[in-house]
């Protein structure tokens, strides 16, 4: 076991006995009392370590008491056991002075002062002091100081000071301080301060500060702070102002309790918020920023990238140059923006805004309530309105767009674009009038009528309420009907049935053009026959194929067999006309059965889907199953049925290409 031995030691003229007010017995070496001395530190050593603490206090102490009693002996000058002054060659104490009943302190320099009762107080340097009663104080320098009863306080270096009762606090450097009653305070470095009552604080580094009562804060850096309960600032210029809040590095403050800074220039304000990297902003509690030049402002938000900005509560944005305002949202790319509650997105170069909407892609823009834009370059405007595809513009509440380079209601008429489902590609919708509840299926169609339904490419409908079926069709009469390539309808009620088929009156039907011909096999039918009722007709046409019936007398025609021939064949081609209608009814309540199919296109996974269509009367089922092979390979198949007994079965592949 190391001991150390503590000397109180002063130096005198050999022909001066009465140095400092002292007797002559008083400045003689009493080696009887250093022999008690040093059995009475041994003990004060054995309990100090006993009860875990290290004497580096006494440790200088030593060193210095021992120097300064070999520079005495040297001198000539002979050591005594009561108070201790340094004295000059010439016998001249500079001034200094100690003294106190039943001490041993020790004053070296000018104006030095060491005082206390029962005391081993110890002042080296100009204006030194070092007092306190029942103390160890140790002050070490010009102008240092060193006070307090029941203390040990340490202070080295021009200007330290360390004082509080009851303390162990440690001043090292220039100007530094550490101050507390009860405390064990440690400030090292020029104007390091660090103090506190009852308190652990430690301040390392020039201009570093480390204070509050009951606590134990630590500062190391040059102008580090940390004064929250417990708190720690690493680094130059960090700070640590909340409870249990911690600052690492340049100029990082942490301000919220229990926030953390890390990095470089950080701030953390909010309680439980972290900034880590550069130059973040963290003003919301429970909030982290991850990167650098990232703004919070907003409770248990996550930023994790560059330059991202958010003034929002519950969510998170990954990535850089992302603005969010909205509450329960969430960002993961680029340059993207978000104003309003429970929005997300997903790319870059977006926008949305609104509540409970959705843009993943890129240069997607998302401004209504429950929409959703999936592509690239999707412009929606409308609530409940969705686009997939690259890129389409859809001006309208509650429409669903799949495909590429469609338009529905580029003019943004309110109600235009409403309840329209649209499936295709280059498709213009209600450009210069309604379309709202139409559906189309095909690519560069051009709708303007409500409630149409067009299935083909490269048709034109404007009547409402029509039915367009087939390519380059025409549809411009109200509740009219065009199948067939080519086929127009342009009068209201009209029916064009086959290619190049025209309607050209109201309540028409054209069937075919003049090269067709017809076979009507059922014509001769019994059951047609027996359908027949009353005066027997015939039926009659002109050059341009229009029919009539005329008649026996009318043709000078007796026949009644003849001409109930002609009537079954009209029937016949009336329920034809009928079946048709279903039919197609039937395929269109088919074709929204089957857009309605939506599979899983997450890599590996195989999804089954269903769906309902009706469409005049007509309803229609399809089942679906999909697999997507990866990010960039799907297939899917699909079977269909209608009430009047149709089925249809379909297959597709899609591949994305970049």
């Amino acid at each position: 076991m190391q001991r150390a031995i503590r000397i109180a030691i002063a130096c005198r003229n050999e022909d001066d006995a009465s140095a400092a007010g002292m007797g002559e017995s008083d400045m003689m070496l009493n080696w009887a009392g250093l022999t008690a001395y040093r059995s009475t530190e041994d003990r004060r050593w054995r309990a100090s370590n006993a009860r875990g603490r290290s004497c580096p206090v006494r440790i200088v102490r030593l060193v210095a008491v021992f120097a300064l009693s070999a520079l005495c002996l040297l001198s000539g000058k002979r050591p005594a056991t009561a108070q201790f002054v340094c004295a000059t060659s010439g016998g001249a104490t500079m001034g200094a002075s100690a003294g106190g009943l039943a001490s041993t302190n020790f004053a070296c320099g000018p104006n030095a002062n060491a005082f206390g009762l029962v005391s081993a107080n110890f002042a080296a340097g100009v204006n030194s002091d070092a007092s306190g009663d029942a103390s160890s104080n140790f002050a070490a320098g010009v102008n240092a100081s060193a006070t307090g009863d029941n203390s040990n306080n340490v202070a080295i270096g021009n200007g330290a000071s360390a004082a509080g009762d009851t303390g162990a606090n440690v001043a090292t450097g220039f100007g530094a301080n550490a101050a507390g009653i009860g405390g064990k305070n440690v400030a090292t470095g020029d104007h390091a301060n660090a103090s506190g009552n009852n308190a652990t604080n430690i301040a390392i580094g020039v201009n570093a500060a480390a204070n509050g009562n009951n606590m134990s804060n630590t500062a190391v850096g040059s102008n580090s702070i940390a004064t929250g309960t417990n708190s720690s600032a690493f680094g130059a210029n960090a700070h640590a102002f909340g409870s249990q809040s911690s600052a690492f590095g340049l100029g990082n403050t942490a301000n919220g309790g229990n926030s953390a800074a890390l990095g470089t220039n950080n701030t953390a304000t909010g309680n439980n918020s972290a900034a880590v990297g550069s130059t973040n902003a963290v003003n919301g509690d429970g909030s982290a920023a991850f990167g650098s030049g990232n703004a919070i402002n907003g409770t248990n938000y996550a930023a994790v990238g560059s330059n991202n900005v958010v003034a929002g509560n519950n969510g998170a944005v990954v990535g850089s140059g992302n603005g969010v305002t909205g509450d329960n949202t969430a960002a993961f790319g680029s340059s993207i923006g978000i104003a309003g509650g429970n929005n997300a997105a997903v790319g870059s170069f977006s926008t949305v805004t609104g509540s409970n909407s959705a843009a993943v892609g890129s240069f997607n823009n998302v401004s209504g309530n429950n929409s959703g834009a999936f592509g690239t370059g999707q412009n929606i405007r409308g609530n409940g309105t969705f686009a997939i595809g690259d890129p389409n513009i859809v001006n309208g509440n509650n429409s669903l767009v799949f495909g590429d380079n469609n338009t529905v209601n580029g003019s943004n008429v309110a109600g235009r674009g409403d309840n329209i489902q649209l499936v295709g590609s280059n498709n213009t919708i209600a450009a210069t009038s309604s379309a709202a509840g139409s559906s189309v299926f095909g690519s560069g169609n051009t709708v303007n009528a409500t409630n149409a339904v067009v299935m083909g490419n490269n048709s034109t409908v404007s009547g409402a309420s029509s039915v367009a079926i087939g390519n380059g069709t025409a549809v411009t009469g109200i509740n009219a009907i065009a199948m067939g390539t080519g086929a127009g309808a342009n009068f209201d009620n009209s029916v064009a049935i086959g290619s190049g088929a025209t309607t050209t009156r109201a309540n028409q039907v054209a069937v075919g053009t003049a090269s067709s011909t017809y076979t009507m096999s059922g014509i001769t039918s019994a059951a047609s026959k027996a359908a027949q009722s009353g005066p027997t007709q015939l039926v009659t046409s002109d050059a341009a194929g229009n029919l009539a019936t005329t008649s026996l007398a009318g043709l000078g025609l007796a026949s009644a067999g003849d001409i109930n021939g002609i009537n079954s064949q009209l029937a016949a081609l009336n329920g034809r006309v009928d079946n048709l209608t279903r039919e197609s009814r039937g395929g269109v309540a088919l074709a929204l059965a089957a857009s309605s199919l939506q599979f899983d296109p997450r890599p590996g996974k195989i999804s089954v889907s269903g769906g309902f269509g009706n469409f005049q009367g007509q309803s229609g089922l399809a089942v679906g199953l999909g697999y997507s092979y990866s990010d960039a390979m799907r297939f899917n198949a699909a079977f269909t049925a209608a009430q009047q007994g149709a089925i249809g079965v379909r297959a597709g592949a899609s591949w994305t290409l970049n």
